[in-house]
């Protein structure tokens, strides 16, 4: 049994307002194994089918019919889902490079779309799009982690008798259990050097 490709799990979507280019580019996407769950025209039709098919990815033509461009969709798709967008574009030009980077996107392909050049641009911009993610995931463990720290600073009330600690709601537990809640830490115990020699002593004095 033939095991399914990565990329026939992905799904894209395609925003390209000439017909010709748009066929084209996505009979290439789906002979590659993508999914292409839907072409636009426009850059409010981008949006709307962003948030109603909410894609891995986006492959956006920077110059669209209409009142906003590209860059001006791949703003707002930003903004509103967050899904990441590589720009299709024939204009290297600096002033269009530079409004298309403060949208911070996740790849280039150069028009006419060189069709051996697809498939390692959507896998490139998949790849960077997980990265972003693992990395987001690390920091807010690591946020939380210091929260948890931050509240072991505090006062930490610990029962003179038994050396229980009593928890935010007044119950009292092993420091052992305590430590692991606040954490995520477990425990394995030992001897010190001090013990030792005084258990040592009483076995002795026996």
């Amino acid at each position: 049994m033939t095991e399914p490709r990565p990329q026939e799990g992905v799904r894209l979507l395609l925003v390209e307002d000439d017909p010709t280019t748009s066929l084209f580019v996505a009979t290439v996407l789906r002979t590659e194994g993508y999914r292409v769950v839907g072409t636009a025209a426009s850059g409010a039709e981008a949006i709307a089918l962003t948030q109603a098919e909410r894609p891995d990815l986006i492959l956006m033509d920077v110059e669209l019919a209409g009142a906003m461009d590209g860059i001006d969709a791949a703003y707002a798709i930003r903004e509103g889902t967050g899904c990441p967008v590589v720009f299709l574009t024939s204009h290297t030009d600096r002033e269009v490079l530079d409004r298309a980077r403060s949208v911070e996107p996740h790849g280039y392909l150069l028009k006419p779309v060189d069709p051996r050049a697809l498939r390692p641009a959507v896998e490139m911009a998949l790849h960077k799009r997980r990265m972003e993610r693992e990395r987001q995931e690390l920091i807010e463990r690591l946020e939380k982690a210091l929260d948890e720290v931050e509240q072991l600073r505090g006062l930490f009330p610990i029962c003179a008798w038994c050396r229980k600690v009593r928890d935010d709601e007044g119950y009292w537990d092993s420091i052992e259990s305590y430590l692991a809640k606040h954490l995520n830490t477990q425990y394995t115990h030992g001897i010190c050097q001090d013990c030792a020699k005084r258990v040592e002593a009483e076995f002795e004095g026996r």
